[in-house]
């Protein structure tokens, strides 16, 4: 952590007397290596916890209204600037709160999500960071019949209140190209995911392609043990699935998402206004594999596959 800051690296809009306080809502519980990550690129940036930044949280425990309400109280409160993890929090942000300027961080489509304008120029106080594109989904269906040639039949694994119309269609236009039937598997409560298993399995479904969702995101380690129950490879969004003993993950590189939206707030606590801002895409994109769970499948993989690999994980 640095000292205190020198002239020469305050944050853009810092004054002595003038500590910012950013408020931020998780939908859940706080993601403390995510936060970390963050707070360290924020310091890198001149924003020092207790120094020039005062870092203030809420929880929304998985609820949209308590979530809703934590968003209002943190503007209540005074912060300068509303960080919000996940697309609940950044729906309910919108919706809740009147004046203080929100960043998010999400991995949905934010203008299908209804909370900007456009990605170029979001509009209104809102902008922020997307983890996710549409032509990802494609993209991911693609690598799922790379690393097993064999594949014809895949299920769409996904959370309807949290699904994207732009994902599901690009997913069912790559797999008509692909010469793949794509199997719609809706997943509800948690009490409710082995019976969408065994139907998957009922449906004679290969393989899994699962799509982003904040109750998938929380259960990441108990929908991978489900995938290897029911002898399901799956390949995800996000690398923290396949670290976890998930099969294969194709997704934006998380240390760059993290870094651009530390420099996103880093403006927004500076004083420049969020409409300005175009929201950040991922630029860089990396495919992982667990190689362990790979073999606990009975895979073998095809070496033109494991030449795209940018990360094997084997344990």
């Amino acid at each position: 952590m640095l000292g205190a800051l020198t002239a020469a690296s305050l944050p853009v809009g810092w004054a002595d007397s003038a500590v910012r306080r950013l408020g931020i809502v998780w939908v859940d519980a706080e993601p403390e290596a995510s936060f970390s990550f963050l707070q360290q690129a924020l310091t890198a940036l001149g924003w020092t916890e207790g120094v020039s930044l005062r870092t203030e949280h809420r929880f929304g425990r998985g609820d949209a209204t308590r979530i809703g309400e934590q968003a209002a109280s943190l503007e209540a409160s005074g912060v300068d600037v509303l960080l919000a993890w996940g697309s609940p929090a950044a729906r309910a942000a919108v919706r809740n709160t009147r004046s203080v300027p929100i960043v998010f961080n999400i991995q949905v489509d934010p203008v299908e999500l209804g909370i900007v304008e456009s990605l170029n120029r979001p509009g209104g106080r809102v902008t922020g960071v997307t983890g996710l594109t549409k032509e990802e989904a494609g993209k991911r269906l693609s690598l799922l019949k790379d690393a097993l040639p064999g594949l014809h039949r895949v299920g769409m694994l996904f959370h309807p209140p949290a699904v994207m119309q732009g994902e599901t269609d690009e997913s069912e236009r790559a797999a008509a190209l692909l010469g793949l039937q794509l199997i719609r598997l809706e997943l509800h409560g948690l009490d409710d995911w082995p019976a969408t298993f065994g139907l998957a399995r009922r449906s004679a479904v290969q393989a899994l392609t699962v799509l982003a969702a904040p109750s998938i995101s929380r259960n990441q380690e108990r929908i991978a043990k489900l995938c290897l129950q029911h002898r399901l490879p799956a390949i995800y969004w996000r690398v923290s699935f396949p670290q976890l003993g998930g099969f294969l993950s194709y997704g934006g590189d998380p240390s760059a998402a993290t870094q651009r939206l530390a420099a996103i707030v880093s403006s927004v606590l500076g004083g420049k206004s969020p409409e300005s801002i175009p929201v950040e895409r991922p630029s860089r994109f990396r495919l992982a594999v667990n190689r362990r769970t790979a073999r606990e499948l009975g895979l073998t993989l095809p070496s033109n596959f494991l030449t795209q690999v940018d990360e094997s994980i084997d344990r």
